[in-house]
């Protein structure tokens, strides 16, 4: 295809894909990590589980495992959410959002545990549960109240 048939059918664009297309594109090819916008973990089970003391276990390790990874990259999030898979794959998502940003692993705890607590009474078997934070914002120029206090005595 011709550069203006290109250009005349999708524009800049049109011109781009012509280049790709012919190999001609220069552009450096690599990963680009951005602004994180979410962390979650989820878990399917090797079997539909019904023991709710299971799925709690292994929602408190998804729990403990995303708290980690907010430390780790020094973000605080404002919002939670399940994702729950029954057997059938019937998928349900629950969320909630605080006032204020945060890292407590417990709040993100309870907070879950509350989302779930509408699905506990289902007799279906549970296939997947999952855990997600988004609303994420850096740590950077957090200010604490602690060397406020150090520097006083």
């Amino acid at each position: 295809m011709s550069r203006e048939k290109a250009f005349l059918l999708l524009g800049e664009h049109g011109l781009y894909l012509r280049k790709v297309a012919q190999g001609t594109n220069y552009k450096e090819v690599g990963y680009s990590r951005g602004t994180r916008k979410s962390i979650g973990s989820e878990r399917t089970f090797g079997s539909d589980q019904s023991d709710w003391n299971f799925i709690e276990l292994k929602v408190k390790n998804i729990v403990t495992r995303l708290a980690e990874k907010l430390h780790k990259n020094n973000l605080m999030t404002r919002t939670v959410s399940i994702k729950i898979r029954f057997q059938g794959y019937e998928t349900y998502t629950r969320s909630s959002s605080f006032n204020n940003y945060l890292d407590d692993e417990k709040v993100i705890f309870n907070t879950v545990f509350k989302l779930l607590d509408e699905f506990k009474s289902s007799s279906k078997k549970v296939r997947l549960i999952g855990v997600r934070v988004t609303s994420l914002k850096s740590k950077q120029g957090q200010l604490t109240l602690i060397p406020f206090f150090s520097h006083r005595a």
